[in-house]
């Protein structure tokens, strides 16, 4: 495949595409070894759509200033002195 037929984003991978054909091109097994090292690395990850990042920025947002003040209550309730702190509730 000549480079005038690739797209950009071809052209820009084509050098890491080769050197992956070279290294694994004899051995199916090292291809199989190398994609089940992809998998355990990325066990465990979770991969969110632009929309789902956003929706749990939103969430953090909103949680963050709560679990401040219960924590803010849990550390007044559990000092000698007794007191509330802020008194924010």
């Amino acid at each position: 495949m000549g480079d005038t037929t690739l797209t950009p984003n071809q052209r820009r991978t084509l050098a890491a595409r080769q050197a992956y054909r070279r290294k694994y091109a004899a051995t199916p097994e090292q291809q199989r070894e190398h994609y089940a090292e992809l998998a355990r690395r990325r066990a465990g990850r979770i991969d969110l759509t632009p929309e789902e990042t956003a929706a749990l920025v939103a969430v953090y947002d909103l949680l963050r200033p709560i679990a401040e003040r219960a924590r803010r209550k849990l550390a007044a309730a559990g000092s000698p002195s007794g007191e509330e702190g802020s008194g924010d509730a």
